[in-house]
């Protein structure tokens, strides 16, 4: 589904709670805020976004949040323990192929993540560019775990990337949900089927 807003449109933050519901739903959303724009814009023509328009304030347009749950049939115990093994990361995980630091409260952690490679301490670039904060949320259900995997991201340059992080990003979370379900589910399997990747010859790239 495409979900377009303006920053001004009365509307906006409607948009943006129905963007999440569908994402918590699982539903891919392209979604757009078009700086200054007011209701209605793409009916409108240009006018609504010409030079004269009024810049929106920042707390309309620098914020954007990515979901990604799925239900594992293992301990919460058991889930934390594969999140917080960053030494095991390159053996399962799709999405953050390298990890290291130390797990806990105001501690920094160093990553690398595919599709696209980086460094990520908390912000790309220079702070209120795009300054990102990932969540693992973990609640028991049913003898199992409910995991949320999201991302809030803020900064100037997020109404530029929104689309393509629902685009590129959110699929690698889910790519990464369903690795870490294999690994604390059953980790024979998980091996097997990383071989299995490795055999078909998917490469790996250095940022």
């Amino acid at each position: 589904m495409q979900v377009t807003a303006g920053t001004r449109d009365i509307l906006v933050h409607d948009a943006r709670l129905l963007r999440q519901r569908l994402l918590d739903g699982g539903v891919a959303v392209d979604s757009l805020a078009e700086p200054g724009a007011l209701h209605a814009h793409p009916t409108l023509g240009a006018a609504v976004t010409s030079r004269n328009t009024p810049r929106p304030s920042k707390e309309n347009v620098v914020s954007t949040r990515l979901s990604a749950p799925i239900d594992v049939g293992a301990t919460p115990e058991r889930v934390w323990e594969v999140l917080t093994d960053l030494a095991a990361y390159p053996a399962w995980n799709p999405f953050i192929v390298w990890a290291e630091g130390a797990v806990g409260p105001g501690r920094r952690l160093t990553s690398t993540m595919q599709p696209v490679l980086l460094r990520w301490r908390g912000r790309l670039g220079l702070p209120g560019l795009t300054d990102a904060e990932h969540t693992f949320a973990l609640q028991p259900r049913a003898g199992g775990t409910r995991l949320v995997q999201s991302e809030v991201f803020r900064g100037v340059l997020v109404p530029f990337v929104a689309a393509s992080l629902d685009r590129n990003t959110l699929p690698a979370f889910v790519a990464m949900n369903e690795a870490l379900e294999r690994r604390a589910e059953d980790p024979a399997r998980a091996v097997a089927h990383t071989g299995a990747v490795a055999d078909g010859g998917t490469g790996t790239s250095a940022a």
